[in-house]
C-alpha cells in the first residue's frame, strides 16, 4: 500500500506532504535551523525510477526531478516555505504547471490542518480534492481525503496512523463504500534501528502511498517488513514485502532489496548522499 505505482498519482493529488519541525517554543514563521550535508539524500533510485534532490540554504528540500534511469525526460516538483511552514508544492511538465497543492490553517506546530489540491487536466488549474488533517500533539493521527465535484466535497478515504518509538507501526485505511467510509486495509510495519534518510525531509505522507517509492518519510528508522491485510485479516501477499538493507558507516542505508511475500516482485533500491 505504501508503494507508489506511478508518479502521475502524485500529480493527481493522491499524495500530499508538509514540512514538520518540532519546537519547544512556537514563534511566527521562525527561521529553520541549518543542518549538515552528511545525511542529506542527493540521489535515490527505485528500480528504474531516479529521483534527484536539491535543497535550500536551510537544507530544506526545495525541489526534485524524477524520471526513468537514463532518460532526459523528467518531471519537476518545487516547494515553497515560510520558515518551517510548507506553503505549497507545484509540479511542472517543462514550463507548464500541471498540479499545485496549497497548505492552509497551520496549527501551533506549524502543521497544516487543511490542503487544497489543484490539477490542470488539459486546461487551467481546478480544485479537485481537499484534505483534513487531525493531530495528537505533533503527530498526524488521521487524514480524511475528499474529492471535489461542482463545489461539493465527498469523503473518499481515511487513513489512521499508530506510532511507536518515533515510527508508524500500523496504518489503517478506510474507503468510501456507498457513501460510508468502511475499513479496507491494515498495514503493519517492522523497523530496523538505523537512520532513515527520508525522515530528514521533515515531510509526512498524507495518503496510503509514498511520495518517493519504497521510502517512508514518517519514520525515524527504515521499515524491514510491510504486511498488508484486508479488513477481514486476510494477508495480501502481493502487496506485502520483506526488505534487506546495506548501510554506510553512519548507519544510513545505501542499498535495499524488496521482495514481495509471494516472490513475484523484487525491487532494488540505491541511495546516494
Amino acid at each position: 500500500m505504501r508503494i507508489l505505482k506511478l508518479l502521475s498519482v502524485l500529480f493527481l493529488g493522491m499524495i500530499l506532504l508538509f514540512a514538520a519541525c518540532k519546537k519547544e517554543e512556537v514563534k511566527e514563521d521562525p527561521t529553520p535551523p541549518v543542518v549538515g550535508d552528511k545525511s542529506l539524500l542527493k540521489t535515490y533510485i527505485f528500480d528504474d525510477i531516479k529521483y534527484e534532490f536539491k535543497y535550500n540554504e536551510y537544507k530544506q528540500l526545495s525541489e526534485f526531478e524524477v524520471g526513468d534511469v537514463g532518460s532526459t525526460e523528467t518531471s519537476l516538483v518545487k516547494f515553497e516555505y515560510s520558515g518551517n511552514k510548507l506553503l505549497r508544492w507545484v509540479a511542472y511538465d517543462e514550463a507548464d504547471v500541471i498540479a499545485k497543492v496549497n497548505f492552509l490553517n497551520h496549527n501551533v506546530y506549524n502543521y497544516p490542518t487543511k490542503a487544497e489540491v489543484y490539477i490542470a487536466d488539459g486546461g487551467p488549474l481546478k480544485l479537485t480534492q481537499t484534505y483534513q488533517y487531525i493531530y495528537t500533539a505533533d503527530k498526524l493521527t488521521e487524514l480524511i481525503a475528499s474529492e471535489v465535484d461542482a463545489g461539493q466535497a465527498t469523503a473518499m478515504y481515511k487513513n489512521e496512523y499508530i506510532y511507536s518509538d518515533g515510527n508508524v507501526v500500523t496504518q489503517k485505511i478506510s474507503e468510501n463504500y456507498f457513501g460510508t467510509l468502511v475499513p479496507s486495509y491494515i498495514v503493519n510495519f517492522t523497523l530496523d534501528n538505523k537512520h532513515n534518510p527520508g525522515y530528514n525531509f521533515g515531510f509526512i505522507n498524507f495518503a496510503e502511498n509514498e511520495i518517493f517509492q519504497g521510502m517512508s518519510v514518517m519514520d525515524q528508522n527504515n521499515y524491514t517488513i510491510m504486511e498488508v491485510t484486508d479488513a477481514d485479516g486476510n494477508l495480501q501477499e502481493w502487496d506485502s514485502y520483506n526488505r534487506t538493507f546495506e548501510y554506510n558507516a553512519d548507519e544510513y542505508p545505501t542499498k535495499c532489496t524488496m521482495t514481495s511475500f509471494d516472490g513475484n516482485d523484487v525491487v532494488n533500491i540505491e541511495y546516494e548522499y
